[in-house]
């Protein structure tokens, strides 16, 4: 009888899901967002890192192209996605990056041997017991001073989307194999869309209507609508998973969200004068069910290293840390999202126009981006170039990097 993890390695065999750089994942990024909260993590450019289902290796092997002084190792079950991968770290010629066909459940990991460890779209998606080697992997393989980024699926965003994975499933359940199940699955997405009566559940998935529906992404559909494992959780039941492992919570990799909700929650201080949430796991947990998240990407580390930091989340909003970042540009579709919010004026268009073009090629360091802007402008409106970065920041316009230790080459995006 087949196992489970079997069943999965298969699925993936079959269909391999087209891994691609995750800029919230990479470890350069990770260490400014621990840097702005106030943990110092291992410098990225010569980092000892592990990437927990890394499939065809499109995350890694940039990175590794970009840091040769990186030393990384990824590991999946699925032998034909690391056969492919292997095959380009062969083509270029790459000896500071292994791919390694490796079931998390049996990988013996060297202890104390990471600084950073990736998991991205795994976690949610396997069985019990995987998630529980997961954390046991990070544990530890995870130096002292090391992190990790895990994404996973969440409540109560997902209660929403479960009611389309429901459909397709119920659809899919006559498929013989991953194609037949996709084309089962898409059907039943189209009978919905035809005979949708107005305001029922088949409004709920929103704006990833469009993306379910795009056959190139027939990858994604298949390996989280149509898996066997999809499990959202609660951010509180991913803590205290976490907790039993001796791991804790640093912040979001996403850090644009931790501001947007920490707005959302200093609001609901100050009119209610409510002190029962003072604990941050408890908040970030009540912030989920004010903005209805879906997907987290979150950051933690061994609990004896977290011990030896003041954590400060109200350290994101100081100039002095703005001024310590290096910055790229992100989503361009966000950016012309929110133009027509964050241009409220001619001075705000100036601004605006400013940055985009500060950032749009290689990046700029905020510190002699400001210093320029002083030069060409008025101190007057400096504020306002402070404000509008920060806006950037929260809906992830821009993504951040340490500027002391960068080298403008050494990450890709």
């Amino acid at each position: 009888m087949k196992t489970r993890n079997q069943k999965l390695k298969e699925s993936y065999d079959e269909t391999p899901y087209i891994s691609q750089p995750i800029q919230d994942s990479h470890p350069a990024h990770l260490q400014a967002v621990c840097q702005l909260v106030g943990l110092k993590t291992p410098d990225y450019r010569k980092a000892k890192v592990l990437e927990i289902g890394c499939s065809l290796g499109g995350n890694i092997i940039p990175m590794a192209m970009y840091n040769p002084n990186m030393n990384i190792i990824g590991i999946d079950i699925s032998s034909v996605q690391i056969n492919e991968g292997n095959k380009v770290i062969e083509s270029v010629g790459l000896t500071n990056i292994k791919l390694i066909e490796q079931d998390i459940s049996t990988y013996d990991v060297p202890e104390n041997h990471f600084d950073y460890i990736i998991c991205h779209g795994v976690f949610s998606w396997v069985p019990n017991e995987v998630r529980e080697s997961i954390l046991q992997v990070i544990q530890k393989g995870l130096k002292d001073d090391g992190v990790a980024y895990v994404s996973y699926n969440t409540y109560p965003g997902w209660k929403e989307k479960e009611i389309y994975r429901d459909a397709m499933m119920f659809a899919a359940q006559k498929g013989q194999n991953n194609e037949e199940k996709y084309r089962l699955a898409m059907d039943v997405i189209d009978f919905i869309d035809k005979n949708r009566i107005k305001n029922s559940f088949s409004k709920c998935l929103g704006v990833d209507e469009s993306y379910i529906k795009n056959k190139d992404q027939k990858f994604y559909v298949i390996h989280d609508f149509l898996s066997s494992y999809n499990t959202p959780f609660y951010f509180k039941d991913f803590i205290n998973l976490c907790t039993k492992n001796n791991l804790k919570y640093i912040c979001e990799s996403e850090i644009g969200l931790h501001f947007k909700k920490r707005y959302i929650f200093d609001n609901y201080f100050e009119k209610t004068n409510n002190v029962l949430y003072d604990d941050v796991i408890e908040q970030e947990q009540l912030k989920d069910f004010i903005t209805n998240t879906s997907f987290r990407k979150t950051i933690i580390t061994k609990s004896t290293n977290l011990s030896k930091y003041n954590i400060n989340y109200s350290n994101l909003l100081e100039i002095d840390m703005l001024n310590s970042l290096f910055i790229l540009k992100g989503d361009e579709s966000v950016i012309e999202e929110w133009k027509t919010i964050f241009v409220k004026n001619e001075v705000d268009r100036k601004i605006f126009e400013f940055i985009l073009e500060k950032i749009n090629d290689h990046g700029a360091v905020v510190k002699e981006m400001i210093n320029e802007y002083k030069n060409i402008y008025s101190d007057d409106s400096i504020h306002c170039l402070y404000r509008i970065i920060i806006d950037f920041i929260i809906v992830n316009a821009i993504k951040i990097f340490p500027y002391e230790i960068l080298e403008k080459k050494s990450v890709y995006c």
